[in-house]
């Protein structure tokens, strides 16, 4: 097996890895890994590819880790209850102030209270998100 051989299987080994642990260090290694193999392919021997590791590792670590976990870690949309708020929908069993009722909104049927009456077919707006219950009030 020659050197670069040796970091190709070390870097794709690493890859794999990474697969599992998914915190991105195995993955910024392994790259650096495929760094040492092509120094390696160029003539570098054991000391130029175990350098070209070293300075590759320290920047994938110091520069396209961070950017990559900020990029996977970033607060995507809105979670799809928080999608609803402001949606529209309809009473499909009336509400009562005291008792709630239950609405349709975006397909699906949601238990609903609201700070008035409100008669079966009523079109309604989603103000707010209290656990599983949806808050609306009157469609104007």
């Amino acid at each position: 097996m020659t050197i670069a051989e040796f970091w190709l299987a070390a870097g794709l080994v690493l890859f794999i890895l990474e697969i599992f642990s998914l915190d991105f260090v195995l993955l910024s290694l392994g790259a650096a890994a495929i760094v040492a193999a092509a120094a390696a392919g160029f003539g570098g021997g054991w000391t130029g590819s175990i350098a070209a590791f070293a300075v590759a590792a320290a920047a994938a670590l110091l520069f396209l880790r961070p950017f990559a976990v900020r990029r996977v870690r970033a607060r995507g949309g809105p979670t799809n209850a928080e999608a609803l708020i402001g949606a529209a929908g309809y009473v499909t069993q009336a509400i009562d102030p005291l008792k709630g009722g239950r609405v349709r909104v975006g397909g699906e049927d949601w238990a609903a209270r609201a700070d008035e009456p409100l008669a079966e077919d009523t079109r309604v707006v989603v103000e707010a998100i209290e656990g599983i219950t949806l808050i609306v009030r009157r469609d104007a």
